[in-house]
């Protein structure tokens, strides 16, 4: 539940996050980033693998969304608050601005993020002027689906196999990624994604 606040996660990040449960660690439930990483691909529970060294990872968004209706369930929003600061420091820490800005931002801490603009105000600058800035209509969850299938060098028939939808569908899907990125073929999609981040 507690790293289903990030889009994205690595074991240094789960430690921090489960650092801040006291109730676990007062109980002897520890269990490490990493391990539980490991956990997570030995049982594929719904973590894909963001890098060829399996370094980052993501939820499926719809176990992602579970997560998070469950944590604001048990979790007070002061308890969320500080679980978005700490990991607001730790991608800052790994030089990532935009995601540190988004955890800070869901914090609700004005003096946080203030200071992360400060710190990081010329990089963003000269991030703007070189990185390739994102397409104006963002990705569906779906079309994410389909560019990770993109990547694995899928056909249009086992996209539909593996997310049980029509060729059609697939051939929809496809038409509004090459449009969304100003793309016309698979490959470009899939590399212009990768420097966007996307996938």
């Amino acid at each position: 539940m507690e790293t289903s606040i990030l889009d994205r996660f690595s074991a240094p990040l789960c430690d921090v996050l489960h650092s801040l449960n006291r109730k676990q660690k007062e109980s002897g439930d520890e269990l490490s980033g990493q391990a539980f990483i490991d956990w997570l691909e030995e049982t594929h529970l719904f973590a894909i693998p963001l890098d060829e060294t399996h370094t980052w990872f993501r939820y499926h968004h719809l176990f992602q969304e579970i997560l998070q209706r469950q944590l604001k369930r048990r979790y007070s929003s002061e308890e969320i608050a500080t679980l978005h600061s700490r990991a607001g420091e730790c991608f800052e820490a790994y030089g990532l601005v935009d995601e540190a800005l988004k955890h800070s931002l869901a914090a609700e801490d004005v003096e946080s993020t203030t200071q992360i603009v400060e710190r990081n105000g010329r990089a963003m600058m000269n991030e703007a002027h070189s990185t390739p800035q994102p397409p104006v209509e963002p990705l569906t969850n779906r079309e994410i689906d389909i560019l990770e299938r993109l990547s694995q060098r899928l056909r249009n028939k086992e996209i539909a196999e593996d997310l049980c939808i029509s060729s059609e569908t697939v051939k929809t899907h496809l038409n509004n990624i090459y449009q969304k990125l100003n793309v016309s073929k698979r490959r470009e999609a899939v590399e212009r994604a990768k420097k966007l981040g996307i996938s």
